[in-house]
């Protein structure tokens, strides 16, 4: 980015854009506001009404339930799936309606769309809502004590879970009417579950303390089982988990910092990517604050390599597969992969390593580029190209602390989060275009 434009910080507890980018969806406690992406204008607003109090509740409750922490479109982009997390309730708006389509209750921990229906986990199990008849699957025995339990192939058609039956662990795959196939799992602790972008294959990895990733066809045939060999007194264990866009290439991060690239054709290992070498290009830092950045731009510097040993926490490819990054606690390391979109084998060299001065708090790929955008729970919003590396402060607002990023699905903004506001980054925005000047922010 070579020029920027900050929108005003605006209040909000969750946003998130439209499949189309024309709309970003905000919550301010019980209201979801739908404003123009461009203007930020807000075009619709609906109040989430709380379910029927029982007698037994309490204030405290109720104020919970008024807290909107999660958003997210439907893939149609008509449809808004609102939930709070305190208050265990959810909330469906349909941008044609003047009030909520759907409500649901019941001790949910977790909420996410289903194609159009809505999934909705609780201690019971998983139900799946559908919207347009009103009626309700379930799904006990899953495994819910894990975010990445369950996963879609990539037409929707099919979900895969991970359930318990009699002290035994199987792969559940769902089709709309009913379970579509079941089988067991190896002895181990299951806890995560992938189906590769190219839908052929589902990876199922075991837990932090082991170093264990199978690999099924959809239907249950068992391809292989990759384990960790290691010069280290212990095993490493699994902590993140990618495939590649092309559903070649499994990434397979660690707890001790290495990642693991593992291909289809053989299920074996291609490399092991640890911290950079000897010969390895200069890592980028950030220098430490001095309160006299020039306009609030860091400008990094180049250094000698950066070395962490902790977990591998942060595990992505650029969505052309050109590009596989991995970050531990607050250094990122950048790998250029394939050569290009259309390539069948790697071609890996370190391409930049960043070091940050806090903790990276999250790391995403713009959708038709090759940069990245990174926080680290500070003002500022780091952005990384091929030609180097920068941060930018979020403009008049001291008290900003940034943990999430999101870029629009066109790529041409950025939406920056902290707990309780957010606001939006353009690039290369024409003079005179003061497109925020219309209304104020908090």
């Amino acid at each position: 980015m070579e020029t920027y434009q900050f929108s005003q910080v605006h209040k909000a507890t969750a946003v998130a854009f439209s499949p189309g980018s024309t709309f970003i969806a905000t919550a301010v406690q019980d209201q979801v506001i739908v404003r123009s992406s461009s203007s930020l204008q807000a075009v619709k607003t609906w109040v989430c009404s709380p379910p029927p109090e029982p007698v037994a509740s309490t204030s405290r409750r109720a104020e919970a339930v008024a807290t909107v922490d999660h958003l997210s479109w439907s893939s149609g982009g008509s449809r808004i799936l609102a939930f709070s997390t305190k208050g265990s309730c959810a909330w469906v708006f349909d941008l044609s309606e003047a009030d909520e389509v759907c409500r649901l209750t019941g001790d949910l921990v977790k909420v996410e769309w289903g194609g159009d229906d809505v999934l909705s986990w609780s201690d019971r199990g998983l139900a799946i809502h559908d919207l347009s008849t009103g009626s309700s699957r379930f799904i006990q025995s899953i495994q819910t004590g894990s975010s990445q339990a369950h996963t879609w192939s990539p037409d929707h058609r099919y979900l895969a879970v991970l359930e318990r039956h009699y002290g035994k662990d199987y792969v559940g795959v769902y089709d709309r009417e009913s379970l579509a196939r079941n089988f067991p799992l190896p002895s181990g602790e299951p806890r995560g579950i992938a189906w590769s972008p190219c839908g052929k294959w589902l990876a199922v990895w075991d837990w932090h303390l082991s170093y264990a990733i199978h690999f099924y066809s959809p239907v249950g045939a068992h391809l292989s089982t990759f384990t960790s060999t290691t010069e280290y007194d212990h095993a490493p264990g699994i902590r993140t988990v990618a495939w590649a866009p092309n559903g070649r290439h499994v990434a397979v991060g660690s707890t001790e910092g290495s990642v693991t690239v593992i291909e289809s054709e053989s299920w074996k290992s291609i490399a092991t990517l640890r911290m950079y070498g000897r010969d390895s290009p200069p890592t980028w830092h950030e220098p430490a604050p001095t309160g006299s950045r020039a306009v609030g731009i860091t400008q990094f510097y180049s250094g000698q390599p950066a070395s962490q040993h902790g977990p591998v926490t942060v595990l992505g490819f650029s969505p052309d597969g050109t590009l596989l990054f991995f970050g531990q606690e607050n250094l990122l390391h950048i790998y250029e992969f394939l050569v290009d979109a259309t390539s069948a084998h790697p071609d890996m060299a370190p391409a930049a390593s960043i070091s940050f001065n806090n903790q990276l708090k999250a790391v995403q790929c713009c959708p038709t580029t090759n940069r990245l955008a990174m926080v680290t729970r500070n003002r500022s919003l780091y952005l990384w190209d091929r030609l180097g590396v920068e941060g930018v402060d979020i403009p008049d607002s001291a008290d900003f602390v940034a943990v999430d990023v999101q870029w629009s699905p066109d790529g041409h903004s950025a939406v920056v989060c902290d707990r309780q506001a957010f606001c939006i980054v353009y690039e290369d925005v024409p003079d005179g275009d003061n497109r925020w000047e219309e209304e104020g922010g908090l």
